[in-house]
């Protein structure tokens, strides 16, 4: 408890200095101080004080500056710009320095609103424009120059959905009447021809099918013409990660049609993978594999590789076939032989599976699919034969804005995965699992700390612990667990090894610091155990571990560097720290 207690005064003391950072705390901060006075306008008082704020610390030539006089010229036209943009044409802003330089208010007088009089549209007739009230910009509204431009930017798409023209060129005219503070505001286009898609050509191919390629634009010859459809089509084209560069040329119309082309470089479709990582608990780790992400023309992907370490040794192979009758749908076929030599049990196994994946939105994605595994094991001298079937089914809802360092974001994950025993037809059982974590980052902070917060539990019924397969057992512990704790160990100890559990509890608390663009720091506390009782009871006792970790940033991923130390040791099974060095955040 002392040493949570420790981490938590140690994070105390780093959020108070990034809040220092972040907010003008006087005892922290040397910037001229400001005060806003505004009349009866509490809202464009708040807008003054949050462009002040954001100016204040993204603008590099206002920061510059350390004059106070300057200072405040230049923020008064800071205000007098947003007064405008609000629809306050004829506001004055006056500025006052306090005696001793260090504070300055600025005196608002907004004077009168202008409101938009009149809108007018300058476009084809052929056009039928939805009504007024579906736009930004409103009549009898007041004219904020925010509206303008995204109801120009609305117009615009509406005409590229709606209509086929070559060019869509809009421009618009505001114009304010300060003798009845009034404003009229026209929208006008430019005349376009209207066109349809020609010949679509795709050269610079040395191995990737067309017609695979043709398939992902999204377009046919003689459909309307649309230019977002292009763009959309080019990074149609990146996504399938087989392309390096393309170039786009969209011609002039002719006889009412528009050719558009595509000049393409192949990426390098192969690619040899190497790792390398430690654990106190598993020892060193070496990793080795290769791909191919275009073996038969049309994005699909083998992969082989093995893995080996102290307790563990991994051969297996996979091939993804993409656009499996649909294209969000993907079909995976993978195979592995693995032998373990831990704590627990020792394992001889083959497996192999085949997996419907399917991205149902950008953040939602699910899979089904069938695995057989044969396994030979061996848990407390006795040896048994397992020939299991199993149906696996997931879904997983996916916010995050990195896959191997998360910042911002959260993911939601739930699996089912009924088992039955081919050699012993009565051993049926169903594992359900269920995990969340989510992040929050404080990017205007000192060290732009992110809190992770994870939690995971899961349960095996339908059979009792003793007769679930030891490998199909949850265990608890390592470094992607509970970190301070030897790996798959914290569960009921039987003779000297751990024997898993039918249900399993964890949680995790971690703080993320970034000194610099490659060096950064973490805080955690982890809990978890695996159970018995496949029914989890409110209050099941967990073991909890925390430590310190060091991130080394790369540009593709953090290098981490951590160590954990248990909070509830046990005598002659948990060592004084576990050491942890891997790729990627621990979750």
């Amino acid at each position: 408890m002392r040493l949570i207690r420790c981490l938590a005064s140690f994070t105390f003391i780093l959020a108070v200095s990034g809040l220092s950072h972040a907010i003008d705390i006087p005892f922290f901060s040397d910037k001229l101080k400001y005060e806003v006075v505004v009349e009866d306008n509490e809202e464009l008082k708040s807008l003054v004080e949050d462009e002040l704020d954001r100016q204040r610390d993204e603008n590099l030539t206002l920061k510059q500056y350390t004059n106070p006089v300057k200072i405040a010229r230049y923020e008064k036209d800071i205000i007098q710009r947003l007064l405008r943009s609000q629809g306050y044409y004829a506001g004055a802003v006056e500025y006052r320095l306090k005696d001793d330089d260090k504070g300055v208010t600025y005196l608002l007088t907004p004077g009168p609103l202008y409101k938009v009089k009149k809108i007018t549209f300058d476009v084809p007739e052929a056009l039928k424009l939805p009504r007024a009230s579906t736009w930004p910009l409103r009549e009898e509204r007041a004219l904020v120059a925010s509206n303008v431009l995204d109801t120009q930017d609305a117009l615009k798409k509406y005409i590229q959905e709606s209509a086929c023209y070559y060019e869509v060129k809009l421009s618009y005219v505001a114009e304010v009447n300060h003798a009845d503070h009034s404003s009229t505001v026209v929208y006008r286009m430019e005349p376009s021809p209207s066109v349809n898609f020609g010949e679509i050509a795709i050269t610079g191919l040395t191995s990737v099918k067309e017609e695979y390629l043709r398939n992902k634009l999204g377009y046919e010859a003689g459909q309307c013409f649309n230019r977002a459809r292009v763009d959309q089509a080019r990074l149609n084209l990146l996504k399938t990660n087989l392309i390096a560069r393309i170039e786009t040329n969209i011609a002039q119309p002719d006889n009412g049609r528009v050719n558009t082309s595509f000049t393409l470089q192949e990426r390098n479709h192969r690619t040899r993978k190497a790792g390398i990582g430690y654990s106190t608990d598993e020892g060193f780790g070496l990793s080795l594999g290769w791909e191919h992400r275009n073996i038969l023309g049309a994005g699909e992907k083998i992969e082989v590789g093995g893995r080996v370490s102290q307790v563990r040794r991994t051969v297996e192979g996979e091939l993804t076939l993409p656009n499996f009758f649909r294209d969000d749908q993907s079909a995976v076929l993978n195979g592995d032989l693995t032998k373990k030599e831990l704590d627990a049990y020792d394992s001889l196994s083959a497996q192999t599976s085949l997996t419907i994946k399917r991205q149902f939105t950008d953040i939602l994605s699910g899979s089904i699919g069938t695995q057989l595994k044969y396994s030979e094991i061996t848990d407390e001298g006795v040896t048994e034969e397992f020939g299991l079937v199993s149906f696996p089914f997931t879904l997983k809802l996916d916010t995050t804005d990195n896959l191997l360092d998360p910042r911002k974001g959260f993911i939601l994950t739930a699996g089912v995965q009924p088992y039955i025993d081919t050699l012993e037809t009565s051993r049926r059982f169903v594992k359900t699992t269920f995990s969340a974590s989510t992040y929050l980052t404080a990017d205007s902070f000192y060290w732009e700390p992110t809190l992770a917060l994870r939690a995971a539990t899961g349960s095996i019924s339908g059979q009792s612990t003793a007769d679930i397969p030891a490998d199909e057992r949850f265990y608890v512990g390592g470094g992607g667990s509970v970190r301070g704790y030897p790996y798959q160990s914290l569960s009921r100890i039987t003779g000297d090894d751990p024997f898993g559990g039918s249900s399993f509890n964890e949680v995790s608390v971690e703080t993320r610091f970034r000194f610099s663009e490659s060096w950064g720091a973490v805080l955690f506390v982890d809990g978890g155990f695996a159970f018995d009782d496949a029914n989890l009871q409110p209050g099941e006792e967990l073991k909890w571990g925390a430590g310190v970790g060091l991130r080394y940033f790369t540009f593709f991923a953090p290098i981490r560097f951590d160590v954990g130390v248990p909070l509830s040791p046990r005598d002659d099974v948990d060592d004084n720290f576990q050491l942890y060095i891997s790729i990627g955040q621990a979750f």
